[in-house]
């Protein structure tokens, strides 16, 4: 009887084994990858990851992880194709399209290289501007101090857009392919003939910046509805991006373009808004 027991319970111990065995080798869609610099050493790092097909979930612009020694792992992913974008201090920013099936797609290491910094001052009417938004081609953004200073690190040393936005004006600057960073960089704010009206008002959801209240007569009006999701405001993409600064980018001057992408039902469109002068609205 004792050997019989025995015999039944080696089977059995035999058979959870190698459940386990097998289900070990089960891997949950994903993307893991690990950031490194060009010495081998893991970097501090921070990365986002979204889809790039609609109507997919389980990631999104706000799916944003930090690395644990230099380690970034999603999983649990629906199938289709999405886009990795890391950073680390003083290095370029990595931009990467993957395809996600029913495993994982490991992507290993991946050596970031030095960018270069750049620094300058935002004025207006020869007065320092504190609080400008300064984006820079390719997604990066920051803000002047009170004396209208700003800086950026890791940058890519190729030839670069930045622009400054505030509510008082705006400007542009172009930072040449060579470019080393010792001169500070001077954007001059320009006024415009007055603030336009897009007519539009917005609230921060869970799922990013929401169109909430339109204004008749504007093109706003005839051309969003309320509950779209603004996805980029002349080309620079918000879901990451504050109220303050969502509205510093959607501010602009009478007659003015203001560019938008929204998400609607699933669906992505782009729409071209004139800024209207907002006394126009009182003589109707």
């Amino acid at each position: 009887m004792k050997r019989a027991l025995f015999a039944l319970f080696v089977l059995v111990s035999a058979f959870f084994a190698l459940q386990v065995l097998n289900g070990a080798g089960d891997v949950d869609a994903g993307v893991r990858l690990r950031l490194v610099n060009a010495a081998g050493e893991p970097l501090e790092c921070a990365a986002t990851l979204w889809s790039e097909g609609e109507g997919q979930r389980q990631a999104s612009e706000l799916s944003s992880q930090a690395c644990k020694e230099g380690w970034l792992h999603w999983s649990d992913l629906t199938p289709g194709d999405y886009r990795v974008m890391t950073q680390a201090k003083g290095m370029q920013l990595l931009e990467k399209t993957v395809r996600v099936d029913d495993a994982l797609v490991d992507l290993d290491e991946v050596v970031l290289v030095d960018g270069r910094s750049v620094s300058g001052r935002v004025m207006l009417a020869g007065e320092p501007v504190d609080g400008a938004l300064i984006l820079v081609e390719g997604g990066r953004r920051t803000h002047s101090d009170k004396d209208g200073l700003f800086s950026f690190r890791g940058l890519p040393k190729t030839a670069l857009s930045l622009r400054a936005a505030a509510q008082a004006g705006r400007g542009a600057v172009e930072i040449s392919e060579d470019y080393d960073g010792s001169e500070e960089l001077l954007v001059l704010l320009e006024r415009g003939r007055g603030q336009g009206l897009l007519g539009l008002k917005f609230e921060q959801k869970d799922s990013g910046p929401v169109v909430v209240d339109l204004l008749e007569s504007t093109d706003a009006a005839d051309q969003l509805e309320r509950g779209d999701r603004l996805l980029r405001v002349d080309g620079v993409a918000v879901a990451d991006l504050t109220a303050e600064e969502i509205a510093q980018l959607l501010a602009g001057q009478v007659d003015s373009k203001a560019h938008l992408e929204i998400e609607r039902a699933g669906e992505r469109k782009s729409l071209t808004l004139n800024r209207i002068d907002p006394v126009l609205l009182t003589q109707n």
